[in-house]
């Protein structure tokens, strides 16, 4: 183990015998970076994945969520890459693109009113999964617009009730709740 305090580089070959960390099984035959055996291996990787799913409770959502729209995808042939739900939150500058209000950051899901990833085009009518074609929404506005092609049909059909009461005080979303107001608060 001195080796890597004096050098920046992996194991020569002529190093000893090399162990497991967990179960002490001689690994000399695998690969210089390997540090336990293929019985221990799967073990440590799924206690590592608990580890972080416990210190972020929302990671694992977040987790399924993103490999269930890149099998959606893969199924349909729609096209998928990869994006950070961040930086679509920044770019989208924290407001729902379907009603226009701000989204509260600190809103976990699912409360209504927290952020979600929507599909403008959604994956079931035929829509990529891509950054160009997702956009910020309130997790009850995006429930409520479904799997519902957003192109050509008003804002106003898409607002959440719980998104009305919290910004307008009233029960129902009507015209003078037209978002085209509220894109300059």
């Amino acid at each position: 183990m001195e080796y890597f305090g004096h050098h920046s580089k992996p194991y020569p070959k002529h190093v000893g015998a090399r162990l497991c960390r967990d179960c002490e099984a001689d690994i000399t035959a695998k690969q210089l970076s390997a540090v336990r055996c293929d019985d221990c291996l799967p073990a440590w990787k799924n206690e590592a994945r608990r580890r972080r799913w416990a210190e972020d409770p929302d990671l694992r959502r977040r987790q399924q969520a993103d490999a269930a729209n890149r099998r959606r995808a893969r199924i349909r042939g729609n096209g998928r890459e990869r994006y950070e739900r961040l930086d679509v939150f920044e770019r989208d500058r924290w407001r729902c693109r379907l009603c226009s209000f701000s989204v509260d950051q600190a809103a976990q899901w699912p409360d209504p009113l927290s952020a979600a990833i929507d599909h403008v085009v959604p994956i079931a009518a035929g829509g990529p999964d891509t950054l160009s074609n997702v956009q910020l929404a309130h997790q009850g506005c995006n429930w409520r617009k479904s799997s519902k092609d957003s192109i050509g049909i008003g804002p106003d059909e898409f607002i959440h009730p719980a998104v009305v009461a919290r910004f307008l005080g009233k029960k129902e979303p009507g015209p003078e709740a037209s978002p085209a107001r509220h894109l300059n608060d």
